[in-house]
């Protein structure tokens, strides 16, 4: 219960102050030197990883896969459902702690949370976008992401890019973490 706790409220609290004690018993998050940490980017990957907008359905986000009340998975699913309710093979890890990996997903194909960021949207049976445009043309057109995006990054319009909605995202995850457990 107290990790679940942790999970839902470090998020909202490194948004606001993204400079906190890292809790007990793990080293402090490993932050690339491309992608520093700040509140506004933070907020920005928070409301990324929750748009429903960013699958071919309209009814798909990170969120629905990784869960804050299913402590960031899809538990108790034995195989993931995306678009549809078409099964992927593998269920969802979760994202708690994921900024401590050298890798992402079950086979490690990922080198980063940015790079991960990106495919579960195009992925066929996950989110199923053909390709990145939607997604782009929703975060360049939206008002609260021209918004977000000048906050965070200093960039509207066709300066943003996928690579910083990847950042954005990553961003958020690297505060979904969890100690003393």
């Amino acid at each position: 219960m107290l990790r679940h706790r942790l999970a839902l409220v470090l998020p909202a609290v490194l948004a606001s102050h993204f400079a906190v004690a890292t809790p007990l018993g793990i080293p402090p998050v490993p932050i690339p030197p491309d992608n520093p940490q700040s509140a506004a980017k933070i907020a920005l990957g928070d409301k990324l990883f929750h748009d429903q907008r960013f699958s071919a359905t309209g009814a798909v986000s990170c969120a629905t896969c990784h869960d804050a009340k299913k402590a960031f998975t899809d538990s108790p699913l034995r195989t993931s459902e995306g678009i549809r309710k078409l099964t992927a093979t593998r269920n969802a890890p979760t994202v708690i702690n994921a900024a401590y990996f050298a890798s992402q997903f079950w086979d490690g194909r990922s080198i980063s949370l940015e790079d991960q960021s990106q495919h579960p949207m195009v992925n066929p049976v996950e989110m199923g976008l053909p390709n990145h445009e939607p997604v782009l043309k929703i975060v360049r057109e939206d008002p609260a992401y021209v918004e977000g995006f000048k906050k965070a990054f200093g960039k509207s319009g066709k300066d943003v890019t996928m690579g910083d909605v990847e950042k954005a995202i990553a961003s958020f995850e690297r505060t979904v973490i969890s100690g003393d457990s």
